[in-house]
């Protein structure tokens, strides 16, 4: 089976959000496509997981994508005996939130990254980008900085969700150090 999803569908959008998501890889097939479900379309490359929830009347099953523009989105269903991880799994269930407006710019994504590590939790900024063109107001729901984050549309209809895993704070702190930083950090160490 082949869906066909133009731009002028009012699903276009979150599908092309999930489709952003899958794995890259070819190491990890289940991964690597889109799963359908009976009211939603789900991706996940293992760092961070999409989700839209939209009325179809698609196949339920894996589906790669086959071509994917600025117009169009065409998947096609694949016989296979991969498995799709068990996404709602993973989805967190954390209490505390709080609401952030897009403007479609820096503002969102500075206000996301400052708000989470104000509490210690880290997000790659990569995943944060995607979210700022797509919805105008998010519901991001936060843990400990070993937790991912969950980022929830407000929207009612066509509603997205985003689960992004946090990044290693001691890893990050390395990598982005200058050469002259390293040196200094080797002589406090002595």
């Amino acid at each position: 089976m082949k869906i066909k999803i133009p731009k002028v569908v009012h699903y276009f959008k979150p599908v092309e959000f999930v489709c952003q998501a899958r794995a890259k890889e070819n190491t990890r097939y289940s991964i690597s496509y889109v799963l359908v479900e009976k009211d939603c379309f789900v991706a996940t490359d293992g760092r961070r997981l999409h989700i839209a929830y939209f009325k179809h009347k698609y196949e339920t099953g894996l589906y790669e994508v086959v071509k994917k523009n600025k117009s169009l989105i065409v998947l096609l269903k694949v016989d296979t005996d991969d498995k799709f991880p068990k996404w709602r799994d993973i989805i967190p269930k954390h209490q505390r939130y709080f609401e952030l407006y897009s403007d479609g710019g820096v503002r969102f994504i500075e206000s996301t990254l400052i708000l989470l590590g104000k509490n210690d939790v880290m997000l790659n900024l990569d995943f944060i980008k995607p979210l700022d063109s797509l919805i105008r107001q998010w519901e991001i729901y936060f843990g400990t900085k070993e937790q991912p984050a969950r980022f929830i549309s407000a929207e009612k209809d066509n509603r997205v969700e985003a689960v992004v895993m946090p990044v290693n704070h001691e890893l990050d702190k390395i990598k982005f150090m200058t050469k002259t930083q390293k040196h200094r950090a080797k002589k406090t160490k002595k």
